[in-house]
C-alpha cells in the first residue's frame, strides 16, 4: 500500500502568543527552523513524495513550501475556512487520496526508529505511543485501544495504559468505516472517530516504540528548551 503524509497544521497557537499573532504556530523556527520543515524533512526521508497538510489561521504564510520543496515532494495544501478536527481533515484528505496516511501534529517534533514506522504502517490503522501507564488510553493484551479517557469503547480486559505521541496511520477504510457527524470531526474524543469504529467492531493498534524523541512546542519558553535539546541529541 502506497503511503502518504499529512501534518496537522490549522491551530490557532493561542498560548504562544504573542508569536503567533503573526506567525502561525507550525512555522515558529525553532533553531532558525520552522517547525513544520522538521515533519515534511522527516516525512522525505521515509520515501514519502505526497504530504498533505491542513491550513487556516494565516494560511497565506504557507503558500512558500510547494515552491520550496517541489524537488522533493508534492505539498498540497488543504485550507480549512472552519477548522474540520483531526477526523474532519482525514476525511478531506482521503477525498484526494487512496494512500495509506501516516499523520503527525505541525508543533511536535519527533524521532522515532524506521523500523518502528514500519511496524505501525504493517498495522494499518495505529496510533504510536509514550508515557505508558499514563491512564489516558487503555488498551487489550493485543494492543486494540479500548478505553479513551473515561469512555469504554470495548468489553475486552484492559492490560496498560498510555498517552498518544502525535503520530498514527490510517486507511481510507478506516475513515470510511462508519457514518460521522456532519460538522467539526475529532479521533479520540465522544462520537469522534476511533469511538464510532470501536464500538462497531473496528478497533485501532496502539505501538510502542522502541525508542522516542518528542519535542513539543506549546508556550514560548519551550522553544528555547527545545532548540537545546535538540543541539544536544544531534
Amino acid at each position: 500500500m502506497k503511503l502518504s503524509g499529512l501534518i496537522f497544521a490549522a491551530g490557532l497557537g493561542t498560548r504562544l502568543r504573542p508569536i503567533t499573532l503573526t506567525t502561525p504556530k507550525p512555522l515558529v523556527k525553532v533553531n532558525e527552523k520552522p517547525i513544520l520543515e522538521y515533519q515534511i524533512d522527516w516525512f522525505v526521508s521515509l520515501g514519502i513524495s505526497e504530504i498533505f497538510i491542513n491550513t487556516h489561521y494565516l494560511s497565506a504564510q504557507f503558500l512558500y513550501l510547494t515552491e520550496k520543496y517541489k524537488d522533493q515532494c508534492k505539498i498540497i495544501l488543504i485550507n480549512e475556512p472552519e477548522i474540520l478536527g483531526h477526523g474532519g481533515t482525514l476525511v478531506e484528505v482521503f477525498k484526494h487520496t487512496d494512500n495509506q496516511i501516516l499523520t503527525c501534529n505541525g508543533d511536535t517534533i519527533i524521532k522515532i526508529s524506521n523500523e518502528d514506522i514500519q511496524k505501525l504502517i504493517e498495522l494499518q490503522n495505529a496510533i504510536v505511543l509514550y508515557k505508558k501507564d499514563s491512564d489516558v488510553l487503555g488498551f487489550d493484551e493485543e494492543n486494540n485501544l479500548i478505553r479513551l479517557r473515561d469512555m469504554k469503547i470495548s468489553n475486552s480486559k484492559e492490560t496498560y495504559s498510555a498517552d498518544f505521541a502525535g503520530i498514527a496511520v490510517f486507511t481510507k477504510d478506516y475513515i470510511e468505516f462508519s457514518e460521522h457527524p456532519v460538522g467539526f470531526l475529532g479521533l479520540f474524543g465522544n462520537k469522534d472517530i476511533i469511538e464510532i469504529n470501536g464500538k462497531s467492531g473496528k478497533l485501532i493498534k496502539g505501538l510502542i516504540p522502541s525508542e522516542i524523541s518528542r519535542y513539543e512546542i506549546t508556550v514560548q519558553e519551550d522553544i528555547h528548551k527545545v532548540e537545546e535539546l535538540l543541539k544536544q541529541n544531534e
